[in-house]
C-alpha cells in the first residue's frame, strides 16, 4: 500500500487557457501553472477537472494538457490527473498515460449521465485501478454527476479485490453527514482510507 502522506497540502484545480478557436493556449496554460507554483505556492495541482473544461475536449487534448502540466511543473509539486469519463476505456487509456508521465496519483469522477448501477460503478473503479500501478482518488460530486453513493457503498469500493487497493475518496457534497461518517467511521478508521472534503 502506498503511503499518502506526501499528498498533504494545498492542491489547486488547474484552469486551462484556450484560444478563440477552442484550441489549447499552451503559453497561457504554462503561465497559469507557473502562477500556481511561484506565486500561490501550492503543493500540488489537480489536472483535468471541470475547471479545465475536461468534459468538452478530446482524449488527445486531455493528454496534451497532462503533458504540458508535467513538463512545466516537473517535480516541483505533486500532480493528480483526473481521468474519469463515461467511457471506461478512455479512463484506462488516460490513467496509463498519466502514470507513464509520472503523475503522483490519478482521480476519477463517478460515471454520469446514464443511470449506472452501483455494481457498474464499482466495476468502473476496479477496472481503472487494476490497469495501473498508481493511487486512485474516487471523486464524488453528486450535484454535478447525479450519482449519490451511501456510506455503505463507499465502504464497498474500498474492499480489496485480489490486490492491494491504493484508494482514497474526495467528497464534494452538501451532505456533511456522509462526509463525517466516511472520515470518522469505518471507512477511514478501520479500512485505512484517506478521505478529503471539498470541491
Amino acid at each position: 500500500m502506498m503511503n499518502n502522506a506526501d499528498m498533504r497540502g494545498i492542491f489547486s484545480a488547474l484552469l486551462v487557457s484556450y484560444n478563440e478557436d477552442g484550441s489549447i493556449n499552451e503559453k497561457g496554460l504554462r503561465e497559469i501553472i507557473r502562477h500556481n507554483i511561484d506565486n500561490m505556492k501550492v503543493d500540488g495541482l489537480y489536472v483535468g477537472g471541470s475547471t479545465g473544461e475536461n468534459f468538452m475536449i478530446s482524449t488527445e487534448e486531455k493528454k496534451r494538457i497532462f503533458e504540458i502540466a508535467k513538463d512545466e511543473a516537473k517535480d516541483q509539486i505533486k500532480l493528480i490527473a483526473q481521468v474519469g469519463s463515461i467511457n471506461v476505456y478512455e479512463s484506462v487509456e488516460l490513467a496509463k498515460f498519466a502514470t507513464a508521465l509520472g503523475y503522483d496519483a490519478i482521480s476519477a469522477v463517478t460515471p454520469f449521465y446514464y443511470k449506472f448501477s452501483f455494481n457498474e460503478i464499482k466495476d468502473y473503479y476496479n477496472t481503472i485501478i487494476n490497469s495501473v500501478n498508481n493511487r486512485l482518488i474516487i471523486y464524488s460530486i453528486p450535484f454535478l454527476t447525479g450519482v449519490d453513493m451511501t456510506v455503505e457503498q463507499f465502504g464497498e469500493l474500498f474492499k480489496p479485490a485480489g490486490s492491494q487497493r491504493n484508494l482514497w475518496v474526495s467528497i464534494a457534497n452538501k451532505d456533511i453527514f456522509t462526509a463525517d461518517i466516511c472520515i470518522y467511521g469505518d471507512i477511514a478508521v478501520n479500512q485505512g482510507v484517506a478521505v478529503t472534503v471539498g470541491g
